[in-house]
């Protein structure tokens, strides 16, 4: 290979990203500065190239097409973030969920209006073609590209560093209620950001420096009722001006703040009642599924198995407060590993299951040795792309998981005597499933809970932490110690 081949390379691998550089720079300013995790910043690039490309089409302008798209994509932006984005502040789950369902929401649109082909945005004559430059031949575009990055990114490095404005964003980064006091209208400031981040060209870029609280991390202070903040009797704590014995509140039985409502055992009646519920729902069903036709019987039985994988999910969430976007992985590996038994093996249902499972619980340990560390935001993240190399693999590994085809004629193994090939016994087979995976569930919760503390650990990590210390080492008589050992388990095992 010659070496204006690796030029070439080098120089598309460039312009490729820099191209990702204008579309991440929107994603990041608004991160970063908002602390917002937009998951539909993606459905915000491929919603300006279809407008651009409507644009270009019927006007014949490509600079008309680039500034359509940037105006309608932040109109878009601005709406999500004052009607939507806004009532979730500091809500990273809420904020997460709502933009998957719009990315979705634009998805379905653009499918809609454009449809599925693929389509090329006509390029203006002035930037077609190749030109030399010391013995290699490049595209005029891909330098077009690299071009107007490199501005992007020293128009924001100077608006953010060296402008009033970058100074009035910097503030409200670093103490929204401070900026507000001096007459910052922080509100504002934030509808703007998020208007110039969502077209993918906004005043982000590597040369900002998000200067926040202590030890260089942005913090927004939480709003409490009547829009009192939170965090000002930690910040009166540091300048002393409240007693020091604030500081030696009584801690629960679990661990978990005394501010928060204590969970406390479920009334005897409220589980007889739910108990009641369900076993009424589940007679009904039982007794209307022979009398169903075959699609509304696959329905439910398709609604009984994503039942059970939101039923492992929520006990992740609610016992650990660990919120995952890539738990549909699980789910995935064990359905390959059951379509492949049960397609290449002709395996039991025993041993379908038990590989399905051992499967999926192998996985979930390697993404909690990645991701475990990582709280909130980070762990989102993590678990994200986790659940994409997963599906990258399934994607791709053609001669394994036959690719976007899928592993077509999985058969439905027999149990015993039992046969499930027909809707009926697969829906019972399915409901008795069902019903074992949640009461096996409660049992385990409840047991967790009272001997492992998870509800201490999803309200304070780091006073679970410490009152596994505490616990490990013994009762102490200090006046720090004495609240958090005196109630402690000879059970407890850290979770």
């Amino acid at each position: 290979m010659s070496a204006e081949f690796w030029i070439a390379q080098s120089f598309n691998g460039i312009s490729y990203g820099a191209l990702l550089f204008l579309l991440a720079s929107g994603l990041s300013l608004i991160f970063g500065v908002m602390r917002i995790v937009n998951l539909a910043h993606g459905s915000y690039f491929m919603l300006g190239g279809y407008v651009g490309l409507t644009v270009a089409l019927r006007t014949k302008s490509f600079t008309l097409a680039c500034l359509a798209s940037a105006v309608a994509i932040g109109l878009v932006g601005m709406g999500m973030e004052r009607f939507f984005l806004r009532r979730l502040h500091g809500q990273v789950l809420g904020q997460v969920l709502m933009t998957i369902g719009f990315a979705l929401i634009f998805q379905d649109l653009a499918l809609l209006i454009w449809g599925g082909d693929p389509y090329t945005v006509p390029i203006p004559a002035l930037l077609t073609g190749t030109t030399r430059l010391g013995g290699a031949v490049f595209p005029i575009y891909r330098i077009f590209i690299v071009g107007v990055a490199i501005v992007v990114g020293l128009a924001l490095w100077l608006v953010l560093d060296r402008t009033r404005v970058g100074a009035m964003i910097r503030a409200a980064v670093d103490d929204a209620e401070m900026a507000q006091g001096v007459g910052i209208n922080v509100p504002r400031v934030s509808l703007a950001v998020f208007a110039l981040g969502a077209p993918g060209g906004g005043l982000r870029g590597p040369a900002l420096r998000v200067r926040g609280g202590h030890r260089g991390r942005a913090r927004q202070p939480a709003r409490g009722r009547r829009g009192q903040p939170a965090g000002r009797p930690a910040r009166q704590l540091r300048q002393g001006a409240l007693p020091r014995a604030l500081l030696l509140h009584a801690l629960r039985a679990h661990g978990a703040d005394p501010r928060h409502r204590t969970d406390g055992p479920l009334r005897p009646r409220m589980i007889a009642r739910r108990a009641l519920l369900a076993a009424v729902a589940v007679v009904v069903l039982a007794a209307v599924a022979p009398l169903l036709p075959a699609y509304p019987l696959t329905l439910l039985t398709q609604a009984l198995i994503v039942g059970i994988l939101a039923m492992s999910l929520d006990v992740l969430l609610g016992y650990t407060g660990l919120s995952s976007l890539g738990h549909a992985a699980y789910f995935g590996v064990g359905a390959y590993a059951v379509a492949i038994m049960a397609t290449e093996k002709q395996a039991g249902l025993v041993a379908c299951l038990a590989m399905g499972v051992l499967l999926a619980a192998a996985t979930a340990a390697v993404f909690g040795l990645l991701a475990i560390r990582a709280t909130g935001t980070y762990f989102l993240m993590i678990t994200l792309a986790l659940g994409m190399v997963i599906w990258g693999l399934a994607f791709r590994w053609v001669s394994l998981t036959k690719g976007d085809n899928g592993i077509a004629g999985v058969p439905r193994p027999s149990l015993g005597p039992l046969d499930l090939s027909g809707p009926v016994p697969f829906f019972y087979f399915c409901s008795v499933s069902a019903c074992a995976a949640s009461a096996g569930a409660r049992r385990a919760c409840r047991r967790w809970a009272t001997t492992c503390g998870c509800t201490s650990m999803r309200r304070s990590s780091s006073r679970a932490c410490s009152r596994a210390s505490a616990a490990r080492s013994g009762p102490t008589t200090t006046a720090s110690s004495a609240p958090t050992t005196c109630s402690s388990s000879p059970r407890w095992r850290p979770c």
